[in-house]
């Protein structure tokens, strides 16, 4: 995490950059960036804590995910919400932005097109068992997402990547 950069709101602003099976929560302003494929990123938000976070995650399910594997959506979305929780968030004011979803291998389109779609299905369906509703989302599509999460305001930063473009710093 550094200070400085672009896409804050507050001058003493963090950054943050995940990967998949990471999550990050924070209470200070920080701007938290990851680049998602056929992965999934959730960003919670309490408006009025302004405790925010996201996780990253590559599946559903693993196949044999054990104990707390965050790559896997059966562990990263609760963890995600017992971390705001515990840095000061209230469970039924999160609201959430979910985005990824892609399928971006056009020789193995169908496959990441189902493992884009399941990884969506199954977001939508946790956050709703939680009762947590979906603020906004960009899911799907052939291309990639660079996303950034302003934890003071909640506000979202995204550009899609198409197949072959570069994503710059």
């Amino acid at each position: 995490m550094t200070p400085g950069g672009c896409g804050g709101t507050a001058p003493d602003t963090l950054y943050c950059s995940i990967c998949v099976g990471e999550i990050h929560v924070a209470r200070h302003p920080t701007v938290i960036r990851t680049v998602l494929g056929s992965c999934i990123a959730v960003c919670l938000y309490d408006p009025l804590s302004k405790v925010g976070g996201m996780n990253h995650y590559l599946l559903p399910h693993g196949p044999a995910d054990g104990p707390d594997d965050l790559r896997y959506g059966r562990y990263a979305i609760p963890t995600l919400i017992e971390r705001c929780v515990r840095e000061g968030a209230t469970a039924d004011r999160l609201v959430a932005k979910i985005f990824g979803g892609g399928a971006l291998q056009s020789n193995a389109a169908e496959l990441t097109q189902r493992v884009g779609e399941a990884n969506i299905a199954y977001a939508t369906e946790r956050l709703s068992d939680h009762k947590i509703a979906i603020a906004s989302h960009d899911l799907g599509g052939r291309f990639a997402r660079d996303i950034r999460f302003d934890t003071l305001t909640g506000g979202i930063k995204m550009r899609r990547i198409a197949v072959g473009d570069s994503v710059k710093r």
